[in-house]
């Protein structure tokens, strides 16, 4: 006889499940009129277009999620076709998994090259240094990530959302802020050197209030958030 614990657990896991598949229809209805059977390309495409609001990093939690629940339907799935569908599905995911793992390594790396770059302009002008914040980050990312995608290089998006309501969205109170964007220059020293040579870029370098930095890049957009008190 089934225990309270295990009829939970399984009533829990049949709800998962239900939900899970439930998504993918409605994910899938565009397709629907499509000459084309449903595949895993397609489903994946439509998966990642809903991911995309997000930051690199927040999609590699959400992909990881996914992935044990895609398991679940595969296992459950009755129809082979069904079954082969996830499985090619899964096959996407943990390829995707490690592409984001190497952009997100390459992003990391960036962060700490421009912090080391800004805080030898800083240490120069006798300022104190900056640090890494991941609430900036997480606010510059977003619009690097936007610009990238739109090819829009602009400080306020087309939705005529600006800095300091990105950075305010994030969970910062509105005191000092400020944000510099660079493109299609190949190295941290382009993007330092061009900006300090800017009246308005240099100031936010080496602005004395400022005390944090968020840093976002893609496709050779890049971001620098300033945030102080």
């Amino acid at each position: 006889m089934m225990n309270k614990k295990t009829g939970i657990k399984k009533i829990l896991l049949s709800s998962v499940f239900a939900i899970f598949a439930f998504t993918l229809l409605l994910w899938g209805r565009s397709f629907a009129k499509s000459p084309k059977p449903i595949n895993a390309n397609m489903l994946f495409t439509i998966i990642n277009q809903q991911y995309q609001k997000f930051t690199i990093e927040q999609q590699q939690t959400k992909w990881q999620k996914l992935s044990p629940m895609l398991q679940m339907v595969a296992f459950k799935a009755k129809k082979p076709e069904i079954k082969k569908l996830i499985k090619d599905l899964i096959k996407k995911t943990d390829h995707h998994l490690d592409e984001l793992e190497t952009e997100i390594m390459k992003i990391k790396k960036i962060r700490e090259k421009m912090l080391i770059a800004i805080n030898q302009e800083r240490e120069e002008a006798g300022l104190s240094w900056l640090v890494l914040n991941s609430t900036l980050n997480t606010a510059a990312q977003l619009h690097a990530q936007y610009m990238g995608r739109t090819k829009d290089f602009a400080h306020t998006t087309k939705k005529w959302v600006k800095f300091n309501d990105r950075i305010l969205a994030a969970g910062y109170t509105w005191l000092a802020m400020g944000e510099n964007i660079a493109w299609n220059q190949k190295t941290i020293d382009e993007v330092i050197h061009d900006r300090m040579q800017s009246p308005w870029h240099r100031i936010n370098i080496l602005r004395p209030d400022f005390s944090e930095l968020g840093v976002g890049f893609s496709k050779y957009y890049r971001v620098q958030d300033f945030w102080g008190n």
